[in-house]
């Protein structure tokens, strides 16, 4: 990889971590909106534990983009 190219993966894995409450807040947004059913059956706390395991699953991918 040339220093170009891991300039630009490093760029993009620190984009994804400063956008990632945004990231994360939409796609729980559209998930409980696609099934309802998850906060009638589960709660507010279904809500809270799915931004926290988006949070933590865009983290983990933007170190692994940062590290290709």
């Amino acid at each position: 990889m040339s220093p170009a190219e891991r300039s630009i993966t490093i760029q993009a894995g620190q984009e994804m971590l400063r956008h990632k409450q945004a990231i994360a807040a939409a796609l729980v947004d559209r998930e409980f909106s696609r099934h309802p059913e998850l906060a009638a059956r589960y709660g507010a706390i279904a809500r809270e534990k799915s931004l926290q395991d988006a949070d933590y699953h865009l983290a983990y991918l933007a170190s692994g983009v940062e590290t290709v």
